[in-house]
């Protein structure tokens, strides 16, 4: 258990929940994948022992096409890749 040099009194002043959750061990990835799909792909699937990843420069693709009044064919839905987890 650790100390705190101060009173948990003055750590949590009044008006502010005294039953926050304190994480003491976070794990962060983070990583640049170049707006490559394989890269996210990979590093959704295989860095589940972290608990952020920050990802930079997604490529925004296709998702699908969607139903339009404009088009027969439909519009592309564009977004960012999709992970089931």
């Amino acid at each position: 258990m650790s100390s705190y040099p101060l009173p948990i009194s003055m750590l949590f002043p009044r008006g502010i929940d005294r039953n926050i959750m304190i994480i003491e061990d976070i794990k962060i990835f983070s990583q640049n994948v170049w707006k490559n799909n394989l890269i996210i792909n990979t590093i959704l699937v295989t860095q589940y022992s972290f608990n952020v990843i920050f990802i930079q420069e997604l490529s925004w693709v296709t998702i699908c096409s969607i139903p339009s009044s404009k088009s027969e064919e439909g519009e592309a839905l564009v977004g960012v890749p999709n992970h089931p987890n």
